[in-house]
């Protein structure tokens, strides 16, 4: 049997971070009180703070890694960077027909 994953929404999982986040309050006691894993609360924690660090906003969604404003325009550079030397090779191919075609 397959077991099915709980999804929780933004709010619940900063608010359980908040919780426990509080002075005096351990992970697995702030676990057992919201009722979810002790390792999937401590991942939600060391999350925000990665977040927190690159100033990334957390918990995206589909575990993909959200991604800076300075990360997401570095990426659309490179992908431009590797477009325009795709064109420079055509139009270097179609300079070497034209100029044998023309003698």
């Amino acid at each position: 049997m397959s077991k099915q994953m709980k999804t929780y929404t933004l709010e619940f999982k900063q608010q359980a971070i908040q919780l426990a986040q509080q002075e005096g309050m351990s992970i697995s006691q702030a676990a057992r009180d919201l009722g979810v894993s002790q390792a999937g609360l401590n991942r939600w924690v060391n999350q925000a703070k990665q977040a927190d660090l690159y100033g990334r906003p957390a918990f995206t969604g589909r575990g993909v890694a959200a991604l800076s404003e300075s990360e997401k325009k570095m990426k659309d550079l490179e992908r431009e960077v590797v477009l325009l030397r795709q064109e420079r090779e055509i139009l270097k191919a179609a300079a070497k027909f034209f100029a044998r075609e023309s003698k």
